[in-house]
């Protein structure tokens, strides 16, 4: 009798464990990923040879456009007025010259952190939910990883 209260009570417990954790993993965010992305719609507009961010999916909303790599996009050589305050949904390496391989873009600023590689040549990606703060990119000639 006194095994068999102590079996439901371990149960008992080992069922409340369950839902506690179990409810609190469903509560935990999505990581952020980014997801290759359909550059033959209208929006996407990057001169070329640049890299463009954007605040919305698929090249819309505000951009940010740079030729050259940018240590902080809040104080570099090209300032973008929203990288602060608003997320990164979406971005797309426009980039020509045979020098390099892709650009590099990073979450803190001087190249530090990396977030993702974007291979040269037009590849656009969209970043899911709701976008990342980004701070910096740079060109570079080695393979992207």
């Amino acid at each position: 009798m006194r095994i068999t209260r102590l079996a439901v009570g371990l149960l008992a417990m080992l069922a409340a464990f369950v839902m506690v954790t179990g409810s609190a993993h469903a509560a935990m965010p999505k990581p952020v990923e980014f997801v290759p992305a359909d550059v033959s719609t209208m929006a996407w507009e990057c001169a070329s040879g640049n890299f463009c961010a954007w605040t919305g999916l698929d090249g819309k909303g505000s951009r940010c456009s740079w030729s050259d790599a940018d240590p902080d996009w809040l104080s570099g050589t090209v300032r973008c007025s929203w990288a602060g305050s608003q997320k990164v949904q979406s971005y797309l390496n426009n980039g020509t010259s045979s020098r390099f391989t892709g650009v590099e873009i990073y979450l803190n600023p001087n190249y530090v952190t990396k977030f993702h590689c974007v291979l040269q040549g037009g590849q656009g990606w969209n970043v899911t939910e709701g976008g990342v703060f980004l701070r910096s990119h740079r060109w570079i000639s080695a393979p992207c990883f």
